[in-house]
């Protein structure tokens, strides 16, 4: 069990107490930012810095250059592996951001989103939990802009390397968020259903790291004639469990039961792989 207790004045300090930039006033400048900006977080840079000085001050900070948001993750980090001290099991939740300024037409530097007429840039982020949801903080995060000229180019991802694909962002994801964990915990990096890569699978991991991967495929076994999902189906029920569902328009909130089926299962890797890239074996998982 985790206790948090009530945040106090100088829990930015704390938060920030490995921040190194160089400068000592550059540091206090990050300390006020996150300070004001937790007083209120859905306002604008000039309503959460409350007069314009302080709001000069926050924009000039924030004209400088990509390194110092990187000490700052480091930072944070850090102070989230202090926290896990002593945590047998932690979960490491990774997802993508998209940030959309496309209301901002003057903004410069901003790259397509999902939708190619949105403007904006992308962050993916590794937050570390408890089993019980208690954050502990962000343990990595990347950022980027899609170049305009990849547009219309994903019919050729298949032809890419996996380093050359935004994808790879979930195997550096995995790299960064695990990189000097606290040995007596055991981390379980959860990612949806994005992730299901099988380069993914079997990319090296510590002996305390496993993966947990919704599953968007339904791969080819090495071991059976049927496909993955078939696989599962078939095999016994393991168990049963409860799940809250929500109302939805046409149904009232209820109690639903769910049937827990697993199995250990061996997927054949992707046949669609240029012959020149390093070959990939089978690997042995278990599906739920």
């Amino acid at each position: 069990m985790v206790v948090l207790a009530k945040p106090d004045d100088n829990w930015v300090e704390q938060e920030m107490k490995y921040l190194s930039l160089g400068e000592k006033r550059l540091e206090e400048r990050v300390v006020k930012i996150i300070q004001d900006f937790s007083q209120n977080p859905t306002g604008s840079i000039p309503e959460f810095c409350g007069d314009w000085a302080t709001t000069k001050a926050t924009y000039e900070f924030c004209k400088n250059p990509v390194g110092a948001r990187d000490q700052i993750v480091t930072a944070q980090k850090k102070a989230t592996l202090n926290r896990m001290q002593g945590q047998p099991l932690v979960l490491i939740l990774q997802d993508t951001t998209s940030f959309d300024f496309t209301d901002h037409p003057a903004t410069e530097g901003l790259g397509p989103l999902e939708n190619e007429n949105c403007r904006g840039f992308f962050a993916h982020s590794s937050l570390a939990v408890t089993p019980d949801g208690v954050p502990l903080g962000l343990l990595a995060q990347q950022t980027w802009v899609r170049d305009d000229n990849e547009v219309g180019s994903r019919h050729h991802r298949h032809q890419r390397p996996i380093e050359a694909k935004e994808s790879y962002k979930w195997l550096q994801g995995l790299d960064d968020s695990t990189a000097h964990l606290p040995p007596e915990t055991q981390a379980l990096v959860v990612s949806d259903r994005e992730s299901d890569i099988f380069d993914y699978f079997v990319y090296p991991r510590a002996s305390q790291v496993e993966l947990l991967v919704r599953a968007r495929h339904d791969r080819s076994l090495a071991d059976e004639s049927h496909p993955l999902f078939l696989a599962v189906s078939n095999s016994p029920v393991r168990g049963k469990i409860q799940v809250e569902v929500g109302r939805r328009p046409d149904q009232p909130a209820r109690i639903a039961e769910c049937q827990v089926q697993f199995k250990r299962v061996k997927l054949r890797p992707p046949k669609n792989r240029p012959a020149h890239w390093p070959k990939l074996e089978p690997i042995v998982l278990w599906a739920i």
